[in-house]
């Protein structure tokens, strides 16, 4: 009963709709904090990748913060949606589609730091070509998924997802190039690097339409295109060597699962959801009849009439800077 009486205004971040609108329902504030909350997340963790120097103790917080963001949402989605009454507007915070492309975009992030440090370890290119295009793939279903919102409210969202399933494939084909080389298949590593060069026009191309403001996508490609090309390089001089092998016509679509560094959401350590047992002492103190007393007040009204005034807070914007990372992905989150 007392969750009703919670006057909640809540507030569209993908449509930036301004109009106030008041709700009776305490699961509107839940999901309002938590969404600020994941939102908070994955500002927190570009914030620390914009720097062109990053330690391995800030690799690992972005991570933890992008896994951390993704379960905020995956929360929201899973356990407070059924709960919210009345009809959802397509594209709004609590549309599932805009909610699942923020949880597929955060773990795919997340992803891409663990590929950035397999690849500084030089860990088996079998394992990075298969992480690689996992993460492909979420940027691809994430891109799928706000087909059902309108264009013009997804525009640049789509294009960044567009961005980097091109950037992951390329390196997808990259690595399983270097993995077939390792297995003596040398015909199949080179027409995978040659596919890994033609995602790589792909992903310059979505680039130009993207176009983050800060550069931050040239320079992810700048390390990119090159590493395709020397990897087309050395499976074409061993060919040429060694092995003699013919060359397939055509790279058949990888299907690749890799069996470790999937991302999987998870909520921020130390936040529960359980009542407080302090909440049931108190539940008792609340006297419902006397809400309609207190709407009735002048002070009330008073209040009422200020809050109805949405106050909007300018965003700082988050720009990577335009050097080359210090790493052999060029891994930027932008």
């Amino acid at each position: 009963m007392l969750s009703t009486k919670l006057r909640s205004r809540p507030f569209n971040v993908i449509i930036c709709d301004f109009t106030i609108r008041t709700m009776r329902d305490a699961n509107f504030e839940l999901v309002g904090i938590l969404y600020n909350l994941g939102l908070w997340l994955s500002k927190h963790a570009a914030k620390i990748a914009s720097n062109n120097d990053i330690e391995m103790e800030q690799a690992v917080e972005v991570y933890k913060s992008l896994r951390n963001a993704a379960g905020v949402f995956h929360y929201i989605k899973s356990n407070l949606l059924k709960q919210i009454k009345g009809e959802i507007a397509k594209g709004s915070d609590l549309d599932p589609n805009v909610l699942e492309a923020y949880i597929l975009q955060s773990l795919a992030e997340a992803q891409e730091v663990t590929i950035a440090r397999a690849m500084e370890l030089k860990h088996d290119p079998g394992i990075i070509a298969a992480l690689a295009s996992e993460t492909a793939i979420m940027y691809e279903k994430c891109k799928f998924g706000l087909q059902n919102v309108p264009d013009a409210l997804v525009t640049k969202w789509r294009a960044y997802c567009i961005f980097k399933a091109a950037c992951f494939r390329a390196y997808a084909h990259c690595f399983y190039s270097e993995s077939q080389l390792k297995a003596d298949h040398c015909g199949v590593a080179i027409v995978s690097a040659q596919e890994a060069l033609k995602y790589c026009a792909q992903a310059q191309n979505a680039a130009k339409v993207y176009r983050s403001g800060s550069g931050a996508e040239y320079v992810f490609i700048r390390r990119l295109q090159p590493y395709a090309q020397r990897t087309l390089t050395k499976a074409q001089t061993e060919n040429a060597m060694i092995y003699h092998q013919k060359v397939p016509a055509s790279m058949p679509q990888l299907q690749l699962k890799p069996d470790y560094g999937v991302a999987t959401p998870e909520l921020p350590a130390g936040l529960s959801f359980s009542v407080d047992e302090s909440w049931q002492e108190a539940m008792p103190g609340f006297d419902l009849t006397k809400v309609p007393e207190w709407i009735s007040r002048k002070d009330y009204q008073a209040k009422k009439k200020e809050a109805a005034k949405l106050h909007t807070v300018p965003e700082t914007p988050i720009y990577q800077g335009d050097r080359d990372p210090n790493n052999e992905s060029g891994c930027v989150i932008s």
